[in-house]
C-alpha cells in the first residue's frame, strides 16, 4: 500500500484575514497571489471558496469589483477630459456605439449606403461641449 501524503493543518480563515482577501483582490490579485500571501495554494484558496466558506467567496467577489469599479471610474474620469482612446472604449464597450455610422438612402432601384467616421478632434469637441455643459447646468 501507497503511503498517503497527510496535509498540513487545515488552514482557517479568521476574520481579519477574509478582510485581508477582499483587500487582495481589490488590489486587482489574482486567486494564486492571494493564495501565496497566505502561504497555501490556489487549490486550497478554491476549495475552500467551494467547500462553503462564503464569507471568503463574497470577499473576493466584493474586491473583484471593487477593483473594477476604480478602474472604471478613473476610465470615465480621463474620458471626460478629452482622452480619446477611451472614449471610444467606453462609448462602443457601455454605450452599444460605433464610430462609423451607416446611412441608409432608400428609392430607386438600389438603396445606398453611406458610411462615416466621426475624427478624433470631433470626439474632443463633443467632450468639450459636454464638460461646458456640465458646469453650466450645475450652477
Amino acid at each position: 500500500m501507497k503511503n498517503r501524503k497527510t496535509r498540513k493543518d487545515k488552514i482557517d480563515f479568521s476574520h481579519d484575514d477574509i478582510k485581508k482577501v477582499e483587500n487582495l483582490a481589490a488590489l486587482g490579485l489574482n486567486m494564486d497571489q492571494i493564495a501565496s500571501i497566505f502561504s497555501t495554494s490556489s487549490d486550497t484558496l478554491y476549495r475552500r471558496c467551494n467547500e462553503g466558506n462564503t464569507d471568503l467567496s463574497a470577499a473576493i467577489q466584493r474586491g473583484r469589483a471593487l477593483s473594477i469599479k476604480k478602474v472604471s471610474q478613473k476610465a470615465f474620469e480621463l474620458a471626460l477630459e478629452g482622452d480619446v482612446g477611451l472614449i471610444k472604449y467606453i462609448l462602443s464597450c457601455k454605450g452599444g456605439w460605433s464610430e462609423k455610422s451607416q446611412i441608409t438612402l432608400q428609392g430607386g432601384d438600389k438603396p445606398i449606403s453611406i458610411s462615416a467616421s466621426i475624427s478624433d478632434d470631433q470626439l474632443k469637441k463633443m467632450a468639450n461641449e459636454y464638460l461646458e455643459n456640465k458646469g453650466e447646468n450645475s450652477e
